[in-house]
């Protein structure tokens, strides 16, 4: 199942998302999938970070319309540990 948020964006365009993320090397860490609305925006991949508790951060950029909306992480594949998600 995903994971959905709801967001309320004052101001329209591009927006840094930041995924802090863990995996073990076993399990080769995976790609997340970023909705708005039901419309897919982005997918993100990322390596295992060496450990469950070796957090890294991963990095994209995301346009996002104003106004109340909801944001979904989709987990695609792979074995991983999310433990924040910041818009800037």
């Amino acid at each position: 199942a995903p994971l959905a948020y709801e967001v309320a964006i004052r101001e329209p365009g591009p927006y840094d998302l930041t995924l802090r993320v863990a995996a073990a090397d076993n399990a080769g860490g995976g790609h997340v999938g970023i909705v708005v609305d039901d419309e897919p925006l982005r997918r993100v991949a990322f390596d295992a970070t060496g450990g469950w508790h070796s957090w890294e951060d991963v990095q994209t950029v995301v346009e996002l319309p104003a106004g109340l909306h909801t944001v979904r992480l989709v987990v695609f594949d792979g074995g991983s540990r999310l433990k924040q998600l910041t818009f800037r």
